[in-house]
């Protein structure tokens, strides 16, 4: 008679992330994708349920724009620009945003300025964070003439608008070390 044996090895490739064939490489690269959107969806709660309250001046801070717009900035022009326009609809469709037409601001601001940073500028700390400062600035100048446009505001609301955009500038600084310590998930995208 046999006897039964005893040791029994461990099943391998029982994980849920095995069965889509991704090398272990490309799993880092999704899970940085997915903090990313995390991290944006939380910046979207905490600008709908605190960040609103905070008015300095007329102004409070845009958290969701920064963040999207720091991350495209911070990546590739293709996978930041695809990341830009993903986040832009869900920002859309939560409620916050202002208007359709910041979907197609958001995105364009972003490739356009992360297509100018990658081919023009060495990439450094102080090259993100000039370029996503224009972006910002200018993402909030484009809106305010795009709400003027369709009489949505008014010309006394420029002080306000300027206000929002410095006020975004400023928490660009903050959220930057907490994207950048994601983005090293899965390996340097670049170094600075």
């Amino acid at each position: 008679m046999r006897k039964k044996q005893e040791f029994k090895p461990d099943r391998v490739g029982t994980g849920v992330l095995d069965k889509l064939w991704l090398t272990p490489l490309q799993q880092l690269r999704v899970l940085r994708w997915v903090m990313f959107g995390v991290v944006c969806v939380v910046g979207l709660l905490m600008q709908d349920v605190l960040l609103y309250r905070i008015n300095i001046g007329g102004g409070c801070t845009d958290l969701m724009p920064c963040l999207i717009i720091m991350v495209a900035v911070m990546q590739e022009p293709e996978s930041g620009g695809i990341f830009a326009l993903v986040m832009s609809v869900v920002y859309f469709f939560s409620g916050s945003a202002p208007g359709v037409h910041s979907i197609f601001l958001l995105t364009a601001l972003a490739v356009a300025v992360t297509i100018f940073r990658q081919g023009c500028l060495w990439r450094s700390f102080g090259t993100v964070m000039t370029c996503s400062s224009v972006a910002m600035f200018l993402y909030e100048m484009a809106l305010f003439g795009v709400n003027l446009f369709l009489k949505q505001t008014t010309v006394q609301r420029l002080g306000a608008a300027m206000m929002t955009s410095r006020l975004s500038v400023l928490s660009l600084f903050l959220v930057y070390p907490v994207l950048r310590a994601i983005s090293k998930i899965g390996g340097d995208s670049w170094k600075e």
